[in-house]
């Protein structure tokens, strides 16, 4: 059976530097580096991450998940280069 993946595209200004640096140290993640950003799996339930990692996910990441399972997306595309969501904050 063939398995189709739905993907949220974010501008990288919708996670703080701090989060940016530390991305796959959260738990539940998993990063993979791209030339203009990241790309991220979202925990299927975000509260409860199965995988294990170095560091709590931040709220502002969790809140991401979140938003991104409401929208029954499977991963994050964080791109540098993607416009900004009116419904996340957003920081330099």
């Amino acid at each position: 059976m063939t398995a189709v993946h739905t993907m949220l595209e974010l501008s990288t200004h919708h996670l703080p530097e701090h989060v940016r640096d530390n991305l796959a140290a959260y738990t539940g993640m998993q990063t993979f580096d791209l030339p203009r950003g990241w790309l991220t799996w979202v925990p299927i339930d975000p509260d409860h991450p199965t995988a294990v990692g170095e560091l709590p996910t931040p709220p502002q990441l969790l809140a991401i998940h979140h938003y991104a399972r409401k929208l029954g997306a499977n991963f994050v595309l964080f791109n540098a280069e993607a416009d900004l969501n009116d419904h996340l904050p957003t920081w330099d």
